[in-house]
């Protein structure tokens, strides 16, 4: 069970995040669209296999988050109580330009700063899912209240007992389609 991917869950409840899932993950992005952003010439030989291209971006305030990302491992969404869809990374980069262009600024009134989702994962595998939050609560033995705050890493005990119920991710998945 140590080789199996990581899952990271990321929240899109807010009204804007969830427009933002839908736009660059759900529907992704025509590639011929996506290389017409700046800085994006860098991706076109790591881009060959997909003409959909899906994107997610992380603040800095979570990069520790997302440098523990690796390339296969698994990101789940969630919005309002449920995991709603699934996607694997493929690669990560840094990318203010990108970011800005994709889905704008946030100014962080606390720290009177401008933020921007720089912090970009490459996905590939996009599927929908519907599966109630409280399943991997109970897997985790997490509080009955848990619910997704920021793009984080689903506990390690979590996603073993996860394995031990249905001996891969991908048969969870097909599980809760």
């Amino acid at each position: 069970m140590n080789n199996s991917p990581k899952i990271f869950l990321a929240p899109v409840s807010s009204t804007e995040l969830y427009k933002n899932y839908q736009k660059t993950v759900m529907v992704g992005i025509e590639k011929q669209d996506f290389l017409g952003f700046n800085n994006t010439s860098s991706y076109k030989k790591l881009l060959t296999n997909s003409e959909i291209i899906r994107v997610w971006g992380i603040k800095n305030v979570k990069l520790t988050s997302f440098n523990k990302a690796s390339i296969g491992d698994i990101v789940f969404f969630y919005h309002k109580g449920f995991i709603v869809g699934k996607a694997d990374i493929d690669f990560k980069d840094k990318n203010q330009v990108l970011s800005n262009q994709l889905w704008c600024s946030d100014f962080d009134k606390l720290r009177n700063s401008t933020e921007y989702w720089e912090n970009i994962l490459f996905l590939s595998n996009f599927s929908i899912i519907n599966c109630s939050f409280n399943v991997l609560i109970d897997f985790a033995n997490y509080s009955p209240i848990a619910s997704v705050r920021s793009f984080n890493e689903y506990s390690p005990i979590g996603l073993e007992n996860l394995l031990i119920k249905y001996s891969t991710i991908d048969n969870f998945i097909k599980k809760h389609k």
